[in-house]
């Protein structure tokens, strides 16, 4: 089981392409005791040190509780804050959106059609790519990593649903964006 979670954060980083900051250090020794990293590394070879640190903080995040973060616009720039330290800007020019965020993640997205092309390498050179296509009210999501999702607008109010089991929602409150993840 734990196996599973520690998979699933893994998947869970990559699409997000933030690294997780848990700060509760109790849950995550308790996890590192149940779930050596030389157990994972017997099951996942290739499996780095950062990349089970990451895993473990992730998971000890998603047991210690939902996470949150909120953006503003402000002219062509979007700013993030999260409850997790990590801060970005996301400037749009023209159909392409440039993301950068204080832990050193970067990207980009562009937009063709009904379709938005996601491009994200973590400060450690891993990229997760991904398209999401607008039909009627719906957007689908579908990433490199075998994540997919859907998502919908109701009034002020974004329902993000994944298959990895993370689902978000977002609401708009005047030149605000709050947004809370499980």
């Amino acid at each position: 089981m734990i196996y599973r979670c520690v998979a699933t954060a893994i998947a869970i980083v990559l699409v997000t392409a933030l690294p997780a900051r848990a700060q509760n250090y109790a849950i995550e020794a308790e996890i590192k005791q149940a779930v050596p990293y030389s157990a994972m590394l017997r099951e996942n070879p290739r499996l780095t040190l950062d990349e089970y640190n990451a895993a473990v903080r992730e998971v000890a995040r998603r047991q210690a509780g939902p996470s949150s973060s909120t953006s503003s616009r402000v002219g062509g720039t979007t700013y993030y804050n999260d409850n997790t330290g990590v801060t970005g800007t996301a400037t749009r020019v023209g159909k392409t959106t440039y993301y950068n965020y204080s832990d050193g993640t970067t990207g980009t997205k562009n937009k063709v059609g009904q379709t938005d092309y996601h491009s994200l390498t973590s400060p450690r050179g891993r990229t997760t790519s991904g398209t999401s296509s607008q039909v009627g009210q719906f957007q689908y999501h579908n990433f490199s990593n075998g994540v997919s999702g859907t998502s919908t607008q109701i009034g002020n109010t974004r329902y993000d649903t994944f298959s990895n089991g993370k689902s978000c929602t977002t609401t708009k409150v005047g030149s605000y964006n709050y947004t809370n993840c499980n």
